[in-house]
């Protein structure tokens, strides 16, 4: 994706634009490339991996690497597939072969490359040679080519000036699975034996499945096996491109998908439980960074053509996922408008039967794999084509009405082993919180995600906390790290989010256990930020509060502490933090705490002149975080109910009006004291 929001496939020229995490495979290629080379053979490499796997960017930076080695390794392209025939791509070989060999001094080599050429293929129209043209150089080398030496002869006079250059030549053959049958085969014959000089390696990039099917038309070979047998003559050292590891995908996904969203305006809501099952899904189907690319492209695409009043953006992102990856069937999704918005009766929803048969809709999709991905997909986008549970969206592709809307992918370094998070976990579980604490250092950003993830599918046993795990340790150890992880309640796939869902799990598994309140208390104030601490404890309340009056004593002692906080903040005014996240701190208080107490000691600061009324309506001002690299933060709201809550009988705001001149990024306690004041609505009497 560029910075402008556009996507051109473009392959990269430079390292440090590497997204992926390629560059040490590009630099294995070239040491490959340089360890292999022999001036007595002709090595080839052979760059394998499926189209978009970054085959071409890889080929880029590993000529970069080449130049920054003692041996001067002259590098050229040669370009099979803009070739008209056969005879062409002979032509364009030895025009490449000679091309890398440009140097003046060196004509008289490249008329013996030009000799070569001749004798392979009388018909060739003539190589230039030092820029002359080929009517120049026919004259020129008339001689020469009249006595028509043989291949062999030819081949060692030629083989011998390379030699005597000392220059390495590397030809870069990209992308010859494009070829047609017959030009593959030219091609290969020349790698094999009418280009094998001594001194000049070879590195062929292409998509083994797609070579072995075009092989498999010509006469060379009729079967994928043959094929590949036929492929280890001309390649002595094969070269795979890695696939793209679902770690990567998703913070390939994540990070893309925020820039896009950056530039429409849309954003995820916390409470869609249908992000939950999204990366399981895109990192079944997305397999290259091409795959996630285009999804996102497109994405973008489409979102630019709605108001985000109009859609539901998850909605919209699952019909774009569906037709990237499954053509056929979202062609059909229209002439099944009917049966796909329907709403199901509650004995459907009950025995989980559906109103409809599907597999006439599935068969759309051949791949098995694929079509059990295309069925989650449709599930979580119609409530009638599965059980029902998360109903029908508000402005969803689900409503009728809204339906036609919708339609004009060894252990690298970022990686980590499942031992080495198990062996975190129960040190964690036990008191020791070092290895824990490294598998979440928030600079390596791709890591503490993956190890989060794995060590809450490690700490569950049956949608349940493994007893051993249920330690308030662990919790200790994650509260106090919570706070320092890369999120904020408005991604799917960043590590704090994720990590505020389990402490909330550990939390309440500990309150069900009877656990010492006191002891509960003093973990949970280690996060040193209460509108996380908030957060975690309504989390935990679902669960929690089933069992005795343990969870709700915990919630007054943490609005307690709360109080003191909106207070000492109160009072500081305009050299308050504006990074605390007032509005759910006081949301907390007016559901958990007593209400009276604060409210009795606001009317006091208020009337010692501690702090103003405009002050306290500006706490209640939230803020909105932008989808972007440097995210940006600009007022939202304001809780005039929550504020009127608090404020003694009878107060007033001054009434004053937004102008045009007004600046929502300004998030200045004055700015929000402003917006405060013109947003307010007196309490009915």
């Amino acid at each position: 994706m560029e910075d402008d929001g556009s996507w051109l496939d473009d392959p990269i020229d430079r390292i440090r634009s590497d997204t992926i995490g390629t560059r040490h495979i590009a630099k294995r290629l070239a040491n490959l490339v340089d360890e292999t080379h022999s001036w007595n053979g002709s090595p080839v490499i052979g760059l394998t991996g499926p189209w978009g796997s970054g085959k071409t960017s890889i080929l880029q930076m590993s000529i970069r690497y080449l130049a920054q080695r003692d041996t001067k390794w002259k590098v050229v392209r040669f370009t099979p597939w803009a070739t008209a025939d056969a005879e062409s791509l002979l032509s364009e070989f030895y025009s490449a072969i000679s091309e890398g060999l440009s140097v003046q001094k060196d004509r008289e080599l490249k008329e013996k490359i030009a000799a070569c050429a001749r004798v392979v293929a009388p018909a060739l129209k003539l190589i230039p040679v030092a820029g002359a043209s080929a009517a120049d150089y026919a004259t020129n080398t008339a001689d020469l080519l009249t006595a028509s030496p043989s291949w062999d002869k030819a081949f060692k006079a030629a083989s011998k000036a390379i030699g005597a250059s000392g220059t390495p030549l590397l030809v870069i053959a990209d992308d010859i699975d494009r070829l047609q049958p017959e030009e593959l085969l030219a091609l290969l014959k020349v790698v094999r034996l009418l280009g094998r000089f001594p001194g000049v390696s070879y590195v062929l990039a292409y998509d083994e499945e797609t070579l072995f099917a075009t092989l498999g038309q010509g006469a060379a070979s009729k079967s994928t096996e043959r094929s590949r047998l036929f492929m280890e003559k001309i390649v002595q050292y094969p070269f795979a491109v890695p696939p793209l590891l679902p770690e990567q995908m998703t913070s390939r996904l994540d990070a893309a998908l925020s820039a896009a969203l950056a530039t429409t305006g849309f954003s995820f809501a916390d409470d869609d439980g249908r992000l939950q099952y999204l990366p399981d899904l895109f990192e079944s189907q997305f397999l290259t960074p091409r795959s996630v690319d285009r999804f996102v492209a497109q994405l973008q695409l489409s979102a630019s053509m709605h108001s985000p009043g109009e859609i539901n953006i998850v909605d919209l992102l699952l019909v774009t996922f569906v037709k990237m990856q499954f053509p056929r069937l979202h062609g059909d999704l229209p002439q099944w408008r009917r049966e796909l918005t329907a709403t199901q009766s509650p004995t459907q929803l009950a025995t989980g039967e559906v109103a409809h048969q599907w597999d006439d809709l599935l068969a759309l999709v051949e791949d098995e794999r694929s079509r059990r991905d295309a069925e989650t997909a449709l599930g979580l986008l119609f409530p009638a084509f599965g059980s029902g549970s998360f109903g029908q969206i508000p402005l969803g592709v689900s409503r009728h009405s809204y339906f036609p809307r919708y339609f004009v992918h060894a252990i690298p370094a970022h990686d980590v082993s499942d031992v080495a998070v198990t062996q975190a976990l129960r040190s964690a579980a036990s008191g020791a919180r070092g290895a824990f604490n490294d598998l979440l250092r928030k600079s390596n950003q791709d890591r503490a995600d993956l190890a989060l993830r794995k060590m809450i599918a490690v700490s569950e046993l049956n949608g349940r906390l493994a007893p051993e795990f249920c330690t308030v340790e662990l919790l200790e150890s994650l509260m106090r790290r919570v706070t320092g992880l890369a999120g904020g309640m408005n991604s799917g796939y960043r590590t704090q989010e994720q990590a505020i869902t389990w402490a909330a799990h550990i939390l309440a598994e500990l309150i069900i256990e009877n656990t010492d309140l006191s002891e509960l208390l003093r973990v949970v104030r280690l996060c040193e930020d209460p509108a996380v601490q908030a957060w975690i404890l309504w989390k935990a309340q679902p669960r929690a509060s089933t069992i005795g009056d343990t969870c709700d004593d915990l919630c007054g002692k943490v609005a307690i502490d709360f109080e003191e906080v909106i207070t000492d903040h109160l009072r500081r005014r305009d050299d308050a933090d504006d990074q605390l996240r007032t509005g759910v701190v006081l949301d907390f208080i007016l559901t958990s705490g007593e209400v009276d107490r604060l409210r009795d000691g606001i009317a006091q600061d208020l009337r010692n002149r501690r702090f103003t009324l405009a002050d306290l309506a500006s706490r209640f001002v939230s803020l909105a975080t932008s989808f972007s690299a440097q995210p940006i933060r600009s007022i939202h709201n304001f809780s005039n109910e929550n504020f009127n809550r608090l404020a003694p009988d009878g107060s007033e705001l001054p009434s004053v009006t937004l102008d045009e001149e007004w600046e929502e990024t300004d998030v200045s306690w004055s700015n929000r004291r402003h917006f405060a004041m013109a947003r307010w609505i007196p309490p009915t009497r």
